[in-house]
């Protein structure tokens, strides 16, 4: 509209706002006179913005903590929206406090009550720490994964030793099964072979008919007959 003058604003203002709020406006204390725009803003601003109960937002920022897997500038920013509603006098060292005590890093936890840092020598030190902590869990990480590779690697290592073993020995009882069986065979061939020989021999004929007793000596008379005394 191009309006300049003051008392025209306040009018204009109040006429588009509504009867309901001319009505409400009517109602507040100290609004001014009818060329206080200015006012007549503030005033109605006051009046339909929310009260800020000051000791409820002090007590939400107290019980603030930083959470499990925020990060620490997520933490600071958050604890510094949060003071804006408290009114302190001094909203750094109130943050620098509340990180202290509700960070999840007990290392800066330590630093912080040793060298007694203010807030920016606190944030610095809270990203550093951050930063080497989680390149810290990645070497490990790392290093947990060649470990599992080099066991899984013996293990196979081992088994393989054991597999071969395990056949080295079924084979070994094979073969002695085997050679403890053609053992009988061979004496029984021997035996088979030699029969003929000896029941064509005389002096046998004669042992087989004889006594007991006879046949003992015609036995040695045979043995001697093969190998003669030198």
């Amino acid at each position: 509209m191009g309006i300049e003058d003051a008392k025209q604003k306040r009018a204009v203002l109040l006429h588009y706002s509504g009867p309901e709020v001319d009505e409400i406006f009517d109602t507040l204390e100290d609004t001014g006179e009818d060329k206080d725009y200015k006012k007549a803003v503030e005033k109605l601003t006051a009046h339909f913005n929310p009260q800020v109960n000051t000791t409820y937002e002090v007590y939400n920022f107290r019980k603030a903590q930083q959470n499990e897997g925020e990060s620490f500038d997520s933490f600071h920013t958050r604890l510094r929206t949060l003071a804006k509603t408290c009114e302190f006098a001094d909203a750094d060292k109130e943050i620098k406090e509340q990180i202290i005590l509700s960070c999840k890093s007990n290392a800066l936890r330590r630093k912080a009550l040793r060298e007694d840092l203010d807030l920016t020598a606190l944030l610095k030190a809270g990203r550093a720490l951050e930063l080497s902590e989680t390149q810290a869990k990645e070497v490990e990480s790392d290093k947990t994964t060649v470990n599992v590779v080099k066991t899984r690697r013996r293990a196979k290592s081992v088994q393989r030793k054991a597999q071969v073993a395990d056949e080295s020995k079924t084979a070994s009882h094979a073969a002695g099964h085997k050679k403890s069986h053609a053992s009988p065979l061979k004496q029984q061939n021997a035996e088979i072979v030699a029969a003929p020989i000896l029941t064509r021999t005389p002096a046998l004929l004669e042992i087989r008919s004889a006594p007991p007793v006879a046949s003992s000596i015609i036995l040695l008379k045979f043995v001697g007959q093969l190998h003669p005394t030198q």
